[in-house]
C-alpha cells in the first residue's frame, strides 16, 4: 500500500500539477469532472505498468481514443507522455523492477505510439532530453505552498457546524472498524453512506472540492459492488482497500478537524486516488475481461487523459 502511495505522489501528482501548467493542454481540463478523470487516469495507467502490462496497453488505447477525440495536439501530447514515462521510470527502477526491464516496457509502448499516430520519428519518447530534466526540477511541490490546518482554519472556509458534522463522521469510521471484520452488503451501506455525506460537506469547500468529487466517484463504485459475484480473491482485496479508506479517512479528520497538527491539508489526496484506482484496476484485472469488454466499462471516460 505504501509502493502505492509513493507511486501517486512520485509520478501522478507531479504530471498532474505539470500538465494544468501547460496552455496547449490545460483548456481541455477546464472542469473539475475533467481533471477527476485525467487524475484517475494517470493513476489507473501508473498501477497497470506495475501489476498488468496487457491492462496498461488497454487503458492507454482508450486514452489515445479520447485524445484524437478531442484533437488533442499531437506535440503536446508527446511532452507530457514523455515526462509520464520518465518519472514512471525513476520511481519503478527503485521501487519494483531493473531499468533494464522498464527499458523494454517502454519500447513496446514507444512502437503502440508510434503506430497510432503514424509517426515516422525513430521515438515517440525522448526520455533523457534536457528540457524532460528541466520539467522535473520544475515541477516538484515547494514546501513553501503547503497549506497547514493550522493556516486553512484561519480563511474561514468551513462553517463550525460543518466541521463538528465531519468529526461525528470520524466517530462513524471508527464504529464500522470495530463492527465489521469481513466484507458484507451492510458493511459496504454503511462506509458508502458516510462517504456520501462527507462528499456533499467537502463539495462546498474550495481545498477539498477535489477530493469530493473523487468520493462521489468511488460510491458508485461500491453502488455497483456485488459482493456475491465476487471470487475470494477480489473479496479479500475488496475488504482490505475499503477498511484501509475507512482507516485512512478517520486518520485525515483527525489530524486536520479535531487535533488541527497537519502539516499539510492535501497530503491525503494522493492516498485516496491510489486506493480508488487501485480498487477500479484490480477487479478488472482478476475479472479477466477481454478489450472489447473494458472498452465498454470505459464509455464513460470521453475525457479519459493519461
Amino acid at each position: 500500500m505504501e509502493y502505492i502511495k509513493a507511486l501517486i505522489t512520485e509520478v501522478v501528482e507531479p504530471l498532474e500539477r505539470h500538465i494544468l501548467a501547460d496552455e496547449d493542454v490545460r483548456q481541455y481540463l477546464s472542469t473539475k469532472e475533467a481533471i477527476l478523470k485525467h487524475n484517475l487516469g494517470i493513476a489507473k495507467i501508473s498501477i497497470a505498468l506495475v501489476y498488468d502490462i496487457t491492462m496498461a496497453k488497454k487503458l492507454i488505447i482508450s486514452a489515445v481514443d479520447a485524445h484524437h477525440r478531442l484533437n488533442l495536439d499531437i506535440n503536446a501530447t508527446r511532452k507530457y507522455l514523455t515526462l509520464f514515462f520518465k518519472l514512471h521510470k525513476k520511481w519503478a527502477t527503485e521501487y519494483f523492477y531493473s531499468e533494464k526491464f522498464h527499458d523494454n516496457i517502454m519500447d513496446r509502448f514507444n512502437k503502440l505510439f508510434m503506430k497510432m499516430y503514424m509517426q515516422s520519428d525513430d521515438d515517440f519518447f525522448m526520455c533523457e532530453s534536457e528540457e524532460v530534466d528541466e520539467m522535473i526540477d520544475n515541477m516538484h511541490y515547494e514546501e513553501h505552498k503547503k497549506i497547514s490546518a493550522d493556516e486553512y482554519f484561519n480563511y474561514d472556509e468551513i462553517m463550525e457546524d460543518d466541521v463538528l458534522h465531519i468529526v461525528e463522521l470520524a466517530h462513524e469510521c471508527e464504529i464500522i472498524s470495530y463492527r465489521y471484520h469481513e466484507l458484507n452488503t451492510e458493511f459496504v451501506h454503511h462506509f458508502s453512506n458516510v462517504l456520501r455525506v462527507l462528499a456533499h460537506v467537502l463539495f462546498h469547500t474550495h481545498e477539498f472540492r477535489d477530493i469530493g468529487y473523487a468520493m462521489q466517484n468511488f460510491i458508485k463504485e461500491l453502488d455497483t459492488l456485488d459482493i456475491d459475484t465476487l471470487e475470494p480473491t477480489q473479496k479479500e482485496f475488496a475488504w482490505n482497500i475499503i477498511n484501509q479508506l475507512n482507516a485512512d479517512i478517520r486518520s485525515w479528520i483527525e489530524t486536520i478537524f479535531i487535533k488541527k497538527d497537519a502539516v499539510d491539508i492535501h497530503y491525503f489526496d494522493a492516498s485516496f486516488l491510489a486506493n480508488l484506482a487501485q480498487f477500479d484496476i484490480m477487479l478488472n484485472m482478476q475479472k479477466q475481461v477481454n478489450l472489447d469488454e473494458y472498452s465498454k466499462e470505459l464509455d464513460d471516460d470521453d475525457d479519459f487523459f493519461f
